[in-house]
């Protein structure tokens, strides 16, 4: 994807921005930019998107998980938000983002993954069958994360 001038265009491009502060003000923008781009380019409901721009959000979901020193992901609703909002673009027959989602689940510290799996399956019940969450869990469920 390139922009009008011809330079590639990156979609997280500010947010990683972001990233390089150590500010949790800073953290918690490149977070919500994370999560507005997942509800805009949402599969079912959203606009789709490219697979180009689905590999741009694969590495900055790692990056955001990577990157924060502070305690933001020790709070079960920010990771509940984060897998949510990473299962409206998630793709279960796409080998990368089964392993992206691995990744994700590993940097989680053990005490919390339990939560995070009740959290989903709450989610679970509001939304059909064939949702792009129940998609992400049941290949989380087949990879012997639930």
């Amino acid at each position: 994807m390139y922009r009008m001038t011809g330079t590639p265009l990156y979609l997280f491009e500010r947010a990683r921005a972001f990233l390089q502060r150590d500010i949790e003000a800073c953290y918690q923008s490149a977070f919500d930019f994370f999560i507005g781009v997942c509800a805009a380019l949402d599969s079912e409901h959203g606009l789709g998107c490219s697979d180009e721009l689905l590999q741009q959000i694969d590495e900055f979901a790692l990056d955001l998980m990577d990157s924060h020193d502070l305690d933001f992901f020790d709070k079960p609703e920010h990771l509940m938000v984060f897998f949510i909002s990473y299962s409206k673009v998630f793709q279960p027959t796409t080998p990368r983002h089964l392993e992206t989602l691995r990744t994700l689940y590993n940097s989680i510290p053990v005490f919390h993954r339990s939560r995070l799996m009740e959290g989903i399956s709450r989610a679970l019940q509001n939304n059909p069958r064939r949702s792009n969450v129940h998609a992400m869990f049941r290949a989380m469920r087949d990879m012997g994360m639930a």
